[in-house]
């Protein structure tokens, strides 16, 4: 018996991730590793503490899934075949569909809507490895491809 479905999001920053999820999920429980960053409404990135922005992530994650919430979305960049199967795999092992949505974006444009301030360079060389890594993806995995315009 299938509990629910776990959204992995992926794409480069500025893509349109959160902005797709508030739309489309506003009521799904939401893992997001910018969350471990964000204090009393603002924003504070500090790059040094990553790795503990992504374990708080996936806890919340696998929490949800131990409560058998009927959707969760996961909103981050995602870029790599680990990252995704980092939630791919445990999701399935629990009984959830897992569907991988990978946002295409001009990197030009999505250094512009960028809020947390990475440089178009950065951008530029996630969205090759972004496009590299996702020709790498097990056919067995369901995912779908959103184009990212410039409005929003």
């Amino acid at each position: 018996m299938l509990l629910g479905t776990v959204f992995i999001l992926r794409g480069i920053p500025g893509s349109g991730k959160t902005y797709f999820r508030t739309k489309q999920f506003p009521r799904a429980l939401v893992a997001s590793a910018d969350d471990y960053f964000a204090q009393g409404g603002e924003f504070k990135y500090d790059s040094s503490k990553i790795a503990l922005a992504h374990r708080f992530c996936w806890r919340k994650f696998h929490a949800g899934m131990l409560a058998e919430s009927a959707s969760i979305v996961i909103d981050n960049t995602n870029v790599r075949v680990a990252d995704v199967a980092a939630y791919v795999l445990p999701a399935e092992a629990l009984n959830y569909t897992a569907r991988v949505v990978t946002f295409v974006c001009d990197p030009a444009i999505a250094a512009r809507r960028c809020v947390h301030g990475a440089p178009e360079e950065y951008i530029v060389r996630k969205a090759e490895e972004l496009e590299n890594e996702t020709e790498l993806f097990p056919h067995s995995w369901t995912h779908e491809i959103v184009k990212s315009g410039e409005a929003r």
